[in-house]
């Protein structure tokens, strides 16, 4: 491969930017930004493939997002981080990070052994029919607005629309703090007295 592009660097990392991201809420706006990314859009993905009115920036439909997004990752490219919106949290997002960070190798930050992290980890198995409850209350959540457009797009990033027997049913890129963070909100959101 040639050298990066030195356009832009992933904030706080030590390796150039191939694709600059932009989120409206029901698209993603994909822009190369490096001569690999580049040849890669217009090898993968083509002006004439698809609607692409912003081309080279190329615009990902939701039915289309992880699987294009695990395709440039799988080819090793650099994404830059999806911004957020000023003044938002994404709480699923903080709640995984909260866990992860509590979760040491071998242990979790109770002590707990890691036998049993992998004991939790399985319990958290979901089944198609599953995945598709979660998928259309997620859906729900973000129309009754209790979660933000970034919330709901990480459930439905890590939920996915299809998962593998190896991760219990769930994305390969879905981790398990990520897991008992969609599996918590599910349980609340499912859970939840049906207003009068």
């Amino acid at each position: 491969m040639p050298p990066k592009d030195e356009v832009g660097w992933v904030p706080g990392g030590s390796r150039p930017v191939d694709f600059l991201t932009w989120w409206d809420e029901s698209l993603l706006m994909l822009r190369p930004v490096s001569a690999e990314a580049e040849l890669w859009v217009e090898e993968h993905i083509g002006r004439d493939g698809s609607y692409q009115p912003f081309w080279p920036t190329v615009v990902v439909e939701r039915r289309n997002l992880v699987r294009v997004l695990k395709v440039i990752c799988d080819e090793e490219f650099a994404i830059d981080p999806i911004p957020r919106r000023s003044g938002t949290i994404n709480r699923i997002e903080e709640h995984a990070d909260q866990l992860q960070a509590q979760m040491v190798p071998g242990l979790t930050a109770d002590g707990i052994p890691l036998g049993e992290l992998e004991d939790l980890d399985r319990s958290l198995d979901i089944s198609d029919s599953e995945r598709l409850v979660y998928q259309e209350r997620r859906a729900r959540a973000r129309l009754e607005r209790e979660l933000t457009a970034e919330e709901a797009m990480s459930v439905y990033v890590a939920v996915g629309e299809a998962g593998i027997s190896e991760n219990g049913g769930w994305p390969a890129e879905t981790d398990l703090a990520l897991k008992m963070s969609v599996t918590s909100l599910m349980f609340a959101l499912l859970n939840r007295p049906a207003e009068a």
